[in-house]
């Protein structure tokens, strides 16, 4: 015997199409004066009207941002049976509990690293009352343990083991080699061992001088330098790709 084709279940997600619907409207005006000149004076008006339209598909995964999670557009599909908070240690507790609230779930995973950069906050005294304070980071304050995940990919070894020790008590470990990230062409190495180097650019009389405007600082001498060194980066790189080129060609 056969046994009765399983069906497969997906849940209904839809996506928007924005569509907007143009009025012109014309006025005519006519001035006959007595020289029997004609004056024509046409106003055009524009109005533009959006539309928003719901249209059904078989999405797993409705990705928005969390305000707009909150929003008439996403509660025509009901409850979620998961909500996932990418850095959400970044984001302000009211702010994640938008999706939440609003949208309502069986589970809710929250992604995030308290010890990185915390929510932006411009008001001083909405950061004096505790709105800097990530919903990721007040669970963890009251005992909630974190799945760590404890192997990075991302930078050479040596960049990662000072804040491996000092931030994450030595927990996080390298999940590549040194050999895996070798030093990049184009920029005379103090030392290639050593994946890290200080370029002098000199002070306020070689025109590297800093300036401020209200809260925020810059640095057009700096800023210069780094482009010089990208733009021998980038010619490096194109000449090695020639080059390898060239060599394939019989």
């Amino acid at each position: 015997m056969r046994s009765a084709p399983r069906r497969r279940s997906c849940s209904t997600r839809c996506f928007a199409r924005r569509r907007w619907s143009l009025t012109l409207t014309l006025t005519l005006t006519l001035t006959l004066t007595l020289t029997l000149t004609l004056t024509l004076t046409l106003t055009l008006t524009l109005t533009l009207t959006p539309t928003l339209t719901l249209t059904p598909t078989l999405a797993q995964v409705v990705c928005c941002q969390m305000i707009s999670a909150g929003g008439d557009f996403l509660a025509r599909l009901g409850a979620f049976k998961a909500i996932l908070v990418d850095e959400v240690a970044q984001s302000t507790e009211s702010a994640a509990l938008v999706p939440i609230v609003t949208r309502g779930c069986e589970r809710v995973v929250l992604a995030g690293d308290h010890c990185q950069l915390p929510p932006s906050v411009q008001s001083a005294e909405a950061e004096a009352r505790g709105l800097s304070l990530s919903l990721f980071g007040r669970l963890i304050a009251q005992g909630v343990r974190p799945f760590f995940l404890d192997l990075q990919f991302r930078a050479h070894p040596k960049l990662a083991e000072f804040p491996a020790d000092m931030i994450y008590g030595g927990r996080l470990r390298s999940g590549v080699t040194a050999q895996a990230r070798p030093a990049p062409r184009g920029f005379a190495w103090p030392r290639l061992a050593v994946p890290l180097a200080f370029v002098e650019t000199g002070g306020y009389r070689d025109g590297c001088a800093e300036s401020a405007e209200s809260e925020s600082k810059s640095n057009a001498g700096e800023a210069a330098r780094v482009i010089e060194l990208l733009k021998v980066r980038v010619r490096v790189r194109v000449r090695v790709r020639v080059t390898l080129t060239l060599t394939l060609i019989p």
